[in-house]
């Protein structure tokens, strides 16, 4: 499989806080997935990981600020990025 592309999406987004991270075709199972929140400015945000199914992760961000943020999400050494939108 040369796919370089993680199988995911994000959802809701924009989001209040409570963000879900689905995987496709059990790419969770058995694995870590490593999860990093940056703000526009490139600082990193520790968050809070909820792993709750074989191919969720939900995200807690409820005490961010809102605005644009950007999640890097690897697995398997295969990386994405994603734009997501905290409001209040």
């Amino acid at each position: 499989n040369t796919n370089l592309e993680l199988d995911l999406s994000v959802f809701p987004n924009p989001s209040n806080g409570q963000v879900t991270i689905q995987f496709g075709r059990d790419q969770l199972i058995g694995k870590q997935a490593t999860i990093r929140l940056f703000n526009l400015i490139g600082e990193e945000i520790p968050i809070q990981e909820n792993f709750s199914s074989k191919n969720k992760i939900f995200l807690d961000l409820e005490n961010q600020a809102s605005g644009i943020y950007f999640l890097s999400i690897e697995l398997n050494g295969k990386m994405v990025n994603r734009k997501l939108i905290l409001t209040d």
